[in-house]
Order: C-alpha cells, then sequence, then structure tokens
C-alpha cells in the first residue's frame, strides 16, 4: 500500500501552532509560571491547515481518499508526562513540574505527525516561580 505524495517533511511549516499550557485563556507561545509539584494540562493546538486529504492505493489497488489523522508526543528537559504521547481525538497530557527541578527554566517540545513523513514541533518555556 502507498500514499500518494508520501514523501518525508511534505507539509512543512503546517502542524502545531503552539502549546496551550493549562488555563484556557493563557497565552499561546508565552512562558508559564509553574511552582516545584505543580500539574499542568498542556494541549497542542493545531493549525487550520494541518490535516490534509490524501489518494491511498489499496492492495486491492483501489484509489481511497484518506484525512491524515495526526498524532503527538511530548518531550520535556525535566518532569513527566502521564502520558508521553497523544492522538488528534485526545490531544491533551498532564505535565508534573519536578519536586526539586535542576533549573529555574523547563523547557517542553511537541512535535505532531501525520503519518505520511510530515512533521512539525513546538515549543513551550516553563519558568519557575520566584520562592
Amino acid at each position: 500500500p502507498q500514499a500518494e505524495g508520501a514523501r518525508r517533511g511534505h507539509n512543512s511549516g503546517k502542524g502545531a501552532r503552539a502549546i496551550r499550557p493549562g488555563a484556557a485563556d493563557a497565552a499561546y507561545g508565552a512562558p508559564r509560571e509553574v511552582s516545584p509539584s505543580e500539574e499542568i494540562s498542556l494541549e497542542p493546538i493545531l493549525t487550520t491547515d494541518s490535516t490534509e486529504s490524501y489518494i491511498f492505493v489499496n492492495r486491492e489497488g483501489e484509489a481511497e481518499e484518506r484525512i491524515e489523522d495526526p498524532w503527538f508526543s511530548f518531550y520535556t528537559t525535566e518532569g513527566l508526562f502521564d502520558v508521553p504521547y497523544s492522538l488528534s481525538e485526545f490531544p491533551e497530557t498532564a505535565f508534573h513540574v519536578p519536586d526539586d527541578p535542576q533549573n529555574a527554566t523547563i523547557r517542553v517540545w511537541v512535535v505532531v505527525r501525520d503519518r505520511r513523513g510530515g512533521m512539525h514541533w513546538q515549543e513551550q518555556i516553563l519558568q519557575l516561580k520566584s520562592q
């Protein structure tokens, strides 16, 4: 089976617009203050053109129109995620700030992939509150 147009980075520039760090009114991309041991919700926000339709040729040689189904991987310099990956239907994950962080700045990244070779990433800065 093969997807037409499947090539590495075919839709670079599309993907995660931002990571919503916690509250719905949080500013996209702005550093968010956090406290040690805090748990926050992280939600990747996709651009409107992040998913594309494409033609897939199945084993019988028939062409099927499909729509990309993005999925997300989460990475950090310190801390833990409840689940380090998610699907487009349920993109949110919980992030746990360490009890005793080693640095005042924690970086979190989300990588969105479209299952056809395209990918994009976005960074969110978490800044420890002054004690």
